[in-house]
């Protein structure tokens, strides 16, 4: 869901600081929820998909707010 949020808000031109530092923070949660379902840790898989959810928001919004 995330891949195509991020084409649409760059090809509506809707990108904007916040946006930039979301897709950041996303690559880094991603990392950390693989490496907790790797090694199985609930409590920081939960907390990661819910920051990475909370990134998709800040492209969602960027797009209707536009």
């Amino acid at each position: 869901m995330f891949a195509p949020l991020v084409l649409v808000a760059h090809a509506a031109d809707a990108r904007t600081p916040a946006t930039a530092l979301a897709a950041m923070i996303y690559l880094a949660v991603r990392v950390a929820h693989a490496g907790a379902y790797t090694f199985a840790i609930p409590w920081v898989r939960t907390i990661a998909f819910t920051v990475g959810w909370g990134c998709q928001m800040v492209f969602a919004w960027a797009l209707i707010a536009r």
